[in-house]
Formats: structure tokens, sequence, C-alpha cells
């Protein structure tokens, strides 16, 4: 047994097992040796063992590949036994389709939207399911504090190009478009890149494409597409005179679509008109997260459809969509479920299903917008160390419950009022708390947001937040 230097096992581990998966600065806290002790709990865990096979595939960060054979050789040194395959990289959409198609459990290397610093893992059941929030805590107990001795990796290679043209194929033969749209995909640097522009261009439709090309430095925006100014996009739009544009984040398990102007199209946006088509033959409720705007809940009433609210968080979207066979799942983050078409939430497919709907329609996509009702909307992000973020939430949410009387704790702290509304959360991804304000009228907003960001603030004061070099001197031992 190989002994981990570094930081205490369990301040490591407690830190990077979050909510939904596993995330932390590369390689100061997530790197090969801990992965490969993550692997060996992870084999052990019945989920594994019942696998038929274990999936590995990785996103375009530039530690990933390393840490997919850190995570083989960590499942050969217990279970050598178990049946692995590599699948190398590929969106996580397309490796979860591969997954379900093989009966395989899915382990992916990526850290998602999150700068090219950070890495991670996300772990997915054969049928598209996340790994519960319970099933993650099982496996960070399980982790040990050593590393087995390493072996020889066996595993079988699933060829990615085939696996691609399979994903495209069962795409394409669900939905196809009604005219060629000319389309401009901004793939990021990420794992899009090998799949997006085929899927688009096979389905037949004009591709230009903008940063196709995996680098995991992410040199040209930031991988999270509904935070960048997506400034080359929004031009390259204008300049084709295309009909839309999408960015996709590091992964492509999310998007943001740009219209015909130019102009950012909010997921809730984006929704009414996936849904304008789908709600013609898709049974079921809608889902949607309590960081959603009024305007989901305004659309659901106009298809008559009733909206179940959940907490963020794609695996929440996942569950609830199953539960209640909705129809159509969004997150205000660019996350969207559409079961009758993918069983995860897939940006590529759903993307190129929100092109197939547009192109069947002759009005374009700023006007179709327009004609939504408008609710003014902002978000502003506090920093906050993750040791300390919750229990912020907690210490204001014993002191507001006395002055508000529509507060829901689902998921933070959402507070309605009759013409607006707003949300403190802790990010399950972040150090960071958030703050979503929304109302009727610009006047109004600013009414909401100064009042529960000065409440914030002050709670805030004398809390430790975090600088990155705070974190990495803390890390090793540098900084109490």
């Amino acid at each position: 047994m190989q002994t981990i230097k570094g930081p205490p096992a369990q301040d490591v581990l407690a830190k990077v097992f979050r909510q939904y998966d596993i995330r932390g600065l590369y390689p100061a806290e997530v790197n090969e040796q801990l992965v490969e002790r993550i692997a060996g709990a992870y084999a052990s865990m019945d989920a594994a063992k019942r696998a038929k096979q274990i999936l590995v595939a990785h996103d375009a960060r530039l530690g990933s590949p390393q840490l997919a054979l850190a995570f083989m050789r960590g499942i050969a040194s217990v279970s050598p036994d178990l049946k692995v395959a590599f699948a190398g990289m590929l969106p996580l959409g397309v490796a979860v389709f591969h997954a379900n198609k093989t009966c395989s459990e899915t382990v992916y290397i990526t850290a998602s939207h999150l700068p090219a610093e950070w890495n991670g893992i996300k772990l997915f059941h054969p049928d598209g399911k996340a790994w519960s929030e319970a099933e993650s805590t099982a496996l960070r107990d399980a982790v040990p504090v050593a590393s087995g001795s390493s072996q020889s990796v066996k595993h079988t290679v699933a060829d990615p190009d085939a696996v691609i043209a399979n994903y495209i194929r069962h795409i394409t033969a669900k939905v196809k478009p009604k005219r060629r749209l000319r389309v401009v995909l901004d793939c990021g640097n990420g794992a899009a890149s090998v799949v997006a522009p085929k899927l688009f261009a096979l389905g037949g439709f004009d591709v230009k494409a903008l940063w196709a090309q995996p680098d995991g430095r992410f040199p040209n925006r930031s991988p999270d597409p509904l935070a960048d100014p997506l400034t080359r996009l929004k031009e390259a739009v204008c300049i084709e005179q295309a009909s839309l544009g999408i960015a996709y984040d590091g992964d492509g398990d999310r998007m943001c679509i740009i219209d015909n102007e130019g102009k950012k199209v909010s997921p809730e946006r984006a929704s009414a008109i996936i849904l304008s088509e789908l709600l013609k033959t898709a049974k079921g409720p809608i889902i949607a997260n309590v960081e959603c705007s009024r305007l989901i809940d305004a659309i659901a009433q106009r298809f008559s459809r009733p909206l179940i609210r959940v907490p963020v968080g794609h695996t929440h979207l996942m569950e609830a969509a199953r539960a209640n066979n909705a129809a159509f799942g969004v997150e205000a983050s660019g996350h969207y479920m559409m079961p009758s078409l993918v069983i995860c939430d897939d940006s590529l497919a759903i993307s190129y299903y929100f092109a197939c709907v547009l192109s069947a329609q002759e009005t374009p996509l700023s006007a179709q917008l327009s004609a939504l009702p408008a609710y003014p909307h902002d978000r502003a992000d506090f920093v906050c160390a993750d040791e300390e973020k919750f229990a912020v939430i907690d210490r204001i949410k014993a002191k507001i419950s006395k002055d508000y009387t529509d507060i829901d704790d689902m998921d933070g702290l959402r507070v309605d009022f009759p013409d607006g509304w707003a949300l403190i959360r802790a990010s399950n991804t972040e150090p960071k708390i958030r703050l979503t304000v929304e109302a009727q009228t610009q006047e109004r907003l600013s009414q909401i947001k100064a009042q529960f960001k000065a409440m914030l603030e002050r709670e805030l004061k004398g809390v430790y937040k975090p600088s990155l070099v705070d974190r990495f001197m803390k890390l090793f031992g540098l900084r109490k």
C-alpha cells in the first residue's frame, strides 16, 4: 500500500465530494492518487459489482486522460475482474447514451463548466440516472486512506468514432429539420467539439463552427457559456446572418442559445420555443428548479401543464422527470431534460431539437421571443467559504422567518411577493452564495435586490472568504 502525501485525507474528501459529483482544483485537490483511492472504493460498491460493464470517458481538460487512467488503475487494484471499457474523450451526453446501450455504469472525468484548473468525476447508472447524494456519501465514506498497489489496466476500448456515429444516427432518426437553417456553434474548445458540428451537419443544417478544437486550457472563452459574454459567437451570428447560435459548456451538458440578432436567450425563454412543438405529442408535467423565472409558470399555464419545482442540480431534475413521467425539465443554469429524446440532460441533442423546431417556423427567433412576457431578472454572486456558506443561509433563515410569510426553503431561501421574488442559496459546486431576483418591473427589481443584497452583506461581514491563493496555502498546511 502506498501512503498518500498531502493534506489530511478526510479534509480533502469533505471538500471535493459535492452534492452532485466530485470536484476540486487539479492537481492540488483532485489528482491521480486521490482518484485511484476513490476508484478503489467505487469498485467495492454494489452498483459497480452488479454492472455488466463500467464505461470510463472524459472531457477535454488537460488532466482528464490521466485521471481516467488513474480511475481504471484504482478499479483494477481492488477488483481486477470487473469489466471496464475506455471510450476516451466524448461529450457527457454521448458517453451516457453509449453506457445505456451497453448496460454500463458511467464514470466521467470532468469539472463541467468550471475553469480549466478544476477537475472531477461524475457517476451515472445504466439508465442514465446520476448517482444520488446518498450514494455519493457512501462512496466518500468508503474511500481508503491509501491507494492499492499498482495494477496493469485491463480494459476494452469503446471506439469513440463508432460511439459518436451511433449517437448521431439515434438523434437524427428522432427528428429532422424542415428546412436548411444557418447555425453557428460555439464549442468553446470543450468536449462538444468532437460531436456537435457533425450532428448538425449530418442532420441537415448549414454549420459554422467556432472553437471546435478540443483544448483543455479553454483559451478562447470560459467553459461556462451562461457566464461568458460570448462576444465572438454573437458577432458570428450577425455576420453569417444565421438563424441562431449555440454555445456549449466544457462537457456538453449545458448550452446557451443566441438569437438571430445576437442576443442571449434565457433557458426559460428557450424552453417556450421547444415546448411549442414538443407538447403537441409529449405527455406529462414540466419540471423547473427554484431558480427558474416565473416565465416558466406562465408557459406551463399556457399549455395547461402542471409545473413541479425542484432543488437546483441536474440530479434533482432527472429524478423528478422520471418520477413524474415529465414531458420536459429545465434549469436556469442551462440544463434541459427531454425524456422522449434522450435519457439525460444532454445539451447537444436538445439544442439540435431546438434548431429543428425553429426550422419549421417562418417567424425569426427574435420575433418569437419578443412576444413572450418579460420579467426583469438579475443575479449576484458573493464569495463565501464552503465550510461557511450553508451556515450563513441557516442564520438568514432564522432572522427573516418572522418578516416574510411566503418562504420556500426547498433549496436555499426563496421569498415570493405578488410582484417578484428573491432567492438566496449556497452553490453546491463552488465557494459562493448566489442572490437571484426577479420582478414585474425594473424599479421593483432594484428594490428587492437592494433589500436582500444588504441583508446578505450584513450576514457575510466577518465570514472567511477564501481567495484562490488562500485555498492553495491552506491545502498544503501553509496557512490555518
